[in-house]
């Protein structure tokens, strides 16, 4: 065994999906849960490919507890889900708290397993955290084969997202700028207060989050963030637009991942997040990495417009799902 549980049987685990219980673990096991996550399936690696100390950091808020955020569902000794309930301050502004797929056993013969891992969120919620509800992001498998009973625990979809990938040829045009505006690459390591503020200012849709200096502040073993890939547009001293260029895995490899693209609202219209799409393409290709990868929203098609234009396609899709207090009944949710 990876670590030490300390096995206890949940009644309502064990009604919402047969033969499944929660595996209880104390906060010093972080690092054990962590192998045990990733030895789950090759997807995961992903998602936590780094320790304990980074993965607190990235995913939850001082004076949390990961033996209460990280849930476990197991079948004997075998782990078929594992949820996360970040607590990261980026969410605590919205209200919400973020539930975090990090795995489901895609072959497990019977109800799915995300039904338990919603319902113990759901109680985390109503008895441990002060906040006004949740989202969680699941893929279009998951709301076909879940869409009835999502609909009964009060859940609403907010938006789809959708990932889109590509791989530039080799004469894959590069940025070129109107004249008088000038690109800058900056250091992102003690300046995250200032970045944010930044990005916050050229990215901003309503239905986001802002950003706050944790987005931005590396972690030790720290394997996305890139220290130099806050790329800002200026036109003179005035911001007109921004991207942000990550390292993203799919498996074992290293892709670039493209986030955080905005223009301000007095700039659009003129190709200026073409260009800044061509230039975080080509700063990804600066690190060695040949495909690229970026997500994008139901309410930006504009946004996506551009992409597909420059040779992007469809990888996968997922819808927002959003649960508040006050909406437990499934009359008062729209349709899914």
């Amino acid at each position: 065994m990876l670590m030490r549980m300390f096995w206890r049987k949940r009644q309502d685990a064990k009604k919402t999906a047969e033969g499944l219980h929660l595996a209880g673990f104390e906060e010093s096991e972080l690092g054990r849960v962590l192998d045990l996550i990733r030895s789950c399936a090759t997807q995961s690696e992903a998602v936590v490919p780094y320790g304990a100390r980074s993965f607190r950091a990235a995913h939850l808020s001082p004076g949390s507890h990961p033996e209460r955020d990280i849930t476990l569902l197991m079948r004997r000794r075998h782990a078929v889900g594992v949820s996360l309930m970040s607590t990261k301050r980026q969410y605590l502004a919205g209200g919400r708290a973020y539930l975090e797929v990090l795995y489901v056993e895609p072959r497990y013969p019977g109800p799915s397993p995300i039904r338990a891992l919603v319902e113990t969120a759901k109680e985390k919620l109503l008895t441990d955290l002060p906040l006004e509800g949740m989202f969680t992001f699941l893929d279009d498998r998951t709301m076909r084969a879940e869409q009835s009973y999502l609909e009964d625990m009060g859940f609403s979809r907010l938006r789809r997202c959708r990932y889109l990938v590509f791989s530039p040829p080799p004469d894959y045009p590069r940025p070129r700028f109107p004249e008088g505006f000038r690109l800058v690459r900056d250091v992102i390591p003690g300046k995250e207060r200032e970045i944010a503020a930044r990005f916050n200012e050229a990215f901003m849709p309503p239905s986001l989050i802002p950003a706050v200096p944790e987005n931005f502040r590396p972690l030790p073993g720290d394997v996305w963030l890139i220290p130099d890939g806050a790329l800002f547009l200026y036109d003179g001293h005035e911001l007109a637009g921004c991207v942000q260029v990550l390292r993203h895995y799919e498996g074992r490899t290293a892709m670039t991942f493209v986030a955080r693209l905005g223009v301000v609202a007095g700039y659009r219209g003129r190709g200026l997040g073409r260009q800044l799409l061509r230039a975080a393409i080509a700063m990804g290709r600066e690190h060695g990495f040949e495909s690229v990868k970026l997500t994008v929203y139901s309410d930006t098609p504009d946004a996506e417009h551009i992409y597909r234009s420059e040779g992007f396609s469809e990888h996968s899709c997922t819808s927002e799902l959003s649960w508040s207090w006050g909406d437990g009944n499934a009359s008062s949710t729209p349709s899914l």
